[in-house]
Parts: C-alpha cells; structure tokens; sequence
C-alpha cells in the first residue's frame, strides 16, 4: 500500500470517528477528529514534497498541533461554564478568554495557515519550474 493510499484509509478513519461523533451528540469528538482530518489532508496534498524532502512533514503536525493546542485551549476556559466563559470576570484582549481564543487565535490561524500553504506550494513549483528549465537548457547545448 502507498502513502496515498495510507492517508485515505486514515481519512476514511477518522471520518468513520466523525460520523460516531455525530450520533453520539459530542462536540468534542466532532472538533478534534475534523483538525485531525486536516492534518491528514495536509499531508496528503503535500505528500509528493514530503517524498522529496522530509521535512516537509513538519508543516502538516505543527499546524494540527496549533489548531489542537488552540481549540483545547478554548475548550479548557470555557469548561464548567453555562456560557463558555461568557460570565468571565477575567479578560483576555477586552474579550472574554473563550471569544478571545477563537477570534484572535484561530480566526486569524484560518487566514495565516493557507496563506503559508500557498507561499510555500508557490516556492516549490518555483523551484521545480527553475530545474526543469535548466534541463530543457542542458540538452539544447548538448
């Protein structure tokens, strides 16, 4: 079995988690299997870089391991909480901790991470490009 094709049956797991979730009525497993699911998708769509160059496994973990960190994060403020940390009498920013965590942490994480993605894909095929461009440059003088 391939890498692809390891990373589909682990997809088809983790949405397999997901469904269970579903009927189970728990947020928690919902959440926490979907950023695993991205993080397998992540390294699906990078998997021909990673092949190449190993540490490009590193940007799938660290960005799953800070939407996990992120939303435990929120998860633990708003614990015990009718609100979700709403009746706070802490602030975070001028915000309660929970909003805070959500609008500051991972809103601004969902524009930064593709913006990073797509920085780095660009970089890549750049690369590729300036290679493949060499070589059609070494066979014409030859």
């Amino acid at each position: 079995m391939d890498a692809q094709s390891k990373g589909m049956a682990a997809l088809l797991f983790i949405i397999t988690v997901m469904i269970t979730g579903m009927m189970l009525s728990s947020w928690r497993i919902i959440i926490y299997s979907y950023l695993a699911a991205m993080g397998v998708i992540l390294a699906i769509s990078l998997a021909s870089y990673i092949q190449k160059n190993k540490s490009f496994i590193l940007f799938p973990v660290f960005i799953t391991g800070l939407f996990y960190g992120l939303f435990i994060l929120a998860d633990a403020y708003g614990l015990g909480s009718e609100t979700a940390g709403g009746s706070s009498t802490s602030y975070l920013f001028g915000l309660v901790p929970t909003t805070a965590v959500f609008l500051y942490g991972i809103a601004s994480m969902i524009l930064i991470v593709p913006l990073l993605y797509a920085i780095n894909h660009r970089k890549q095929e750049s690369s590729l490009d300036l290679a493949h461009y060499e070589e059609k440059k070494l066979s014409k003088t030859s």
